[in-house]
């Protein structure tokens, strides 16, 4: 019984993040420098796949991938996380929303575990040409590779 509760509280708490996470996409997609930024990447794009990997090159190349320190969870706005220009899975997911967003598509956030049930891993998904796209950055497998989990949590912005 400890370990459902422990288990649902984790959850709870994961829920929470995600909800979270697309609240701080849904303040930031009409942000003048995002919109900006989404429409200069958008220029000459022939479909919103396409639009999804400029969206991926752009978040790989502009943002170093640098884990949270052992115990800490730093989850900084995407603003602060260019303007540092480093950043986990959190920001990461926050800019691609936001740009994807900012752009028209609609996003859903993903959490997902690895091992004991334990989530530890949040990447979104874009609405692209008629389909969920991943767009998971820290993989560097381009856009639409997802990643396996034991278990998956979404979160709609």
């Amino acid at each position: 019984m400890f370990g459902t509760s422990s288990s649902q509280a984790h959850r709870a708490s994961v829920r929470r993040r995600l909800e979270v996470l697309a609240s701080m996409i849904k303040q930031r997609r009409n942000n003048p420098d995002f919109v900006a930024l989404a429409e200069r990447l958008s220029r000459g794009a022939r479909s919103q796949l396409e639009l999804v990997d400029r969206i991926y090159k752009y978040v790989n190349t502009a943002f170093v991938y640098q884990k949270d320190p052992v115990g800490v969870d730093i989850f900084s706005p995407a603003e602060v996380a260019i303007d540092r220009g480093f950043g986990d899975c959190d920001e990461q997911t926050q800019l691609v929303g936001i740009l994807a967003n900012a752009m028209g598509m609609r996003v859903k956030l993903r959490a997902v575990s690895f091992r004991n049930g334990r989530f530890s891993h949040v990447y979104p998904m874009v609405f692209a040409d008629g389909r969920w796209v991943a767009v998971d950055v820290t993989a560097r497998r381009g856009a639409g590779h997802e990643v396996s989990g034991q278990e998956v949590m979404d979160e709609p912005v």
